[in-house]
């Protein structure tokens, strides 16, 4: 795509998800034809977001990097999004559901970034992108189903738009030398009934693997992840969606305890 298509893309989602209406598929010449070309459009968004008020970018959200996850959306390898700092809770959240067209739920871990990820020190693996961690914490990220049929909408356009993300809630910093995150298990509660239970291990055998996968992905562009940004990697259970008023608990091992959120 040439740069103008891709800044036509991005206008088209930026619009669509504003409105708060279905968001619906783009014509033709603004659908990514590659998984490149909708990484290239989800950068054009948040630049969009930038600079129509809708806030900066957070940090990043990976998806599909468990079995259970890649067999519930039948996508069989990580895709990533942008996140927005608006959209962003710390310790627990109260979110009407009136402002979100379905949202769901995704019991993750989460990583903040000590240092700048240079693109130029690619490719990393689970080993050398640890280097560049500062803090592990619980997080939930809560999605949004914007869509008429998302099965229809192949990966790059779900790419294009951040990967079903709306937001996220971020549990309490710890040093990242003080957690096992392969070991760290993670559960989802809907009204005191559990959901979903998994494990660090289940995201690519460790979690540093799908944040290396990110850095990697990110680098094949010339770009890097920044110092403080942080990155959720994949959801532990698979995605519960909300469809009337509750309350959520995802809990987690010592030390990152437990998140609250209430659905209204």
């Amino acid at each position: 795509m040439e740069q103008s298509a891709i800044e036509r893309a991005a206008a088209y989602f930026g619009a669509a998800r504003r409105s708060g209406r279905v968001v619906e598929r783009p014509p033709a010449d603004l659908a990514p034809g590659s998984e490149g070309e909708a990484y290239a459009i989800q950068a054009a968004l948040h630049r969009w977001f930038a600079a129509n008020g809708e806030g900066d970018q957070l940090g990043h959200k990976i998806g599909c990097t468990t079995a259970v996850q890649q067999q519930y959306l039948n996508i069989a390898r990580p895709c990533g999004g942008g996140m927005l700092r608006a959209n962003a809770f710390h310790g627990g959240a109260t979110i009407p559901l009136a402002e979100l067209r379905r949202p769901g739920v995704e019991c993750e871990l989460a990583v903040r970034l000590g240092a700048d990820v240079p693109p130029g020190a690619a490719p990393f693996d689970r080993h050398r992108i640890a280097a560049y961690v500062s803090e592990v914490m619980a997080a939930v990220e809560v999605v949004e189903d914007r869509y008429r049929d998302w099965r229809t909408w192949p990966a790059p356009l779900l790419i294009a738009d951040d990967f079903f993300n709306w937001g996220c809630v971020l549990g309490e910093p710890q040093p990242a030398t003080h957690v096992d995150l392969a070991t760290m298990q993670g559960a989802t509660l809907i009204d005191e009934t559990v959901r979903g239970t998994g494990v660090g291990g289940d995201v690519m055998g460790h979690p540093y693997t799908a944040l290396a996968w990110l850095a990697n992905i990110l680098a094949e562009a010339g770009r890097g992840l920044r110092r403080d940004e942080v990155v959720l990697m994949g959801s532990l259970v698979q995605t519960q969606w909300i469809e009337a008023p509750c309350q959520v608990v995802c809990r987690y091992g010592d030390p990152l305890g437990e998140l609250r959120l209430r659905f209204v």
